[in-house]
C-alpha cells in the first residue's frame, strides 16, 4: 500500500512539473528568481570554504592550550544565507582535566542576520561575572570568562560572527587566545 501511495505521489508532482515546462517562465515560476550575481558557483564556495576554514589551525589551538593537541572535531555547512565553520582540539594532557579548544565562524549573506545572532548571545551573557567588551575587535566583540572554567570570546565584522572558547587548564594561555581572536578579527 506504500509503495502505491508513494508511487501516485511521484506521478502527481511528474505531472506538475511536465506541465508547467512548456509555459513560458512568466507563467510557469510566480516566485521571484534570484538574480544571477547573486548566485553562488560551485567554485565560489569552495574559496569561501576554505578562507573560513584556514582561520583557525591546529597551530593556533596548541598555542592558546599550552600543549600538544590534535583535532577532535571539523565541520562545514552551507544553507542558503548562511556558511558556516565548526572545529574543536583537545590537548592531550595526562592531568585531571583535558583542555578543548571551539572554533566556529558563521558568515551570513544578510549582515542583520549576523548582528540578530551576535546580539543575542551576547544579552544572555552580559550579566555574568568576567563578562567584558572588547574594543577594537571587529564591529562588535565581548569576551567572558570565570578564570577558572572557560575563556569564551564572541567577535561580530559585518555579516561573520566568531567563537572562541577554551575549557581552561592549568597550561592554557589567556595571552594566546587574545592574540589569535584578535588576528581572526583582523582577517574575517
Amino acid at each position: 500500500m506504500r509503495i502505491l501511495y508513494n508511487f501516485v505521489h511521484f506521478i502527481i508532482i511528474l505531472f506538475f512539473a511536465c506541465s508547467n515546462s512548456n509555459k513560458p517562465e512568466s507563467e510557469s515560476n510566480n516566485r521571484t528568481s534570484t538574480p544571477p550575481e547573486a548566485k553562488s558557483t560551485h567554485a565560489q564556495v569552495i574559496n569561501q570554504t576554505k578562507s573560513l576554514v584556514g582561520l583557525f589551525t591546529l597551530s593556533d589551538a596548541e598555542k592558546i592550550l599550552g600543549e600538544k593537541a590534535t583535532i577532535t572535531d571539523s565541520t562545514m555547512s552551507n544553507q542558503s544565507n548562511i556558511s558556516a565553520y565548526k572545529s574543536s582540539y583537545s590537548g592531550k594532557s595526562n592531568g585531571d582535566k583535558t583542555g578543548i579548544v571551539y572554533f566556529m565562524i558563521e558568515e551570513y549573506s544578510r549582515e542583520t542576520d549576523a548582528l540578530t545572532k551576535y546580539g543575542f548571545i551576547k544579552a544572555s551573557n552580559e550579566n555574568h561575572p568576567g563578562y567584558k567588551d572588547l574594543q577594537g575587535m571587529g564591529d562588535e566583540g565581548y569576551f567572558h570568562g570565570d578564570g577558572n572554567a572557560f575563556y569564551f570570546t564572541m567577535i561580530r565584522k559585518g555579516g561573520k560572527v566568531f567563537n572562541l572558547k577554551v575549557k581552561i587548564t592549568p597550561t592554557t594561555s589567556r595571552e594566546a587566545f587574545t592574540t589569535i581572536a584578535k588576528r581572526i578579527a583582523e582577517n574575517i
